[in-house]
């Protein structure tokens, strides 16, 4: 159903941390056979890039991933 509008979950230097957080767990939970690659070079964006708050103990996507 929101296969069309993955892109839309990327997320923007503009977002706020809860809506940051909001979009990971989207994205997690649309997770697919056919769309794990784009999802896991999106991911390695958001792990390089300078924005740590994303990866704080109360932002937990990071520990969904690892159960992909």
């Amino acid at each position: 159903m929101f296969e069309p509008y993955l892109r839309s979950f990327y997320i923007g230097s503009t977002n706020s941390i809860q809506i940051k957080i909001l979009k990971l767990e989207m994205l997690i939970n649309l997770v697919n056979e056919t769309n794990i690659l784009t999802i896991l070079r999106e991911f390695q964006t958001y792990i390089r890039s300078m924005d740590r708050t994303l990866w704080q103990p109360r932002s937990r996507p990071l520990d969904a991933v690892q159960l992909i």
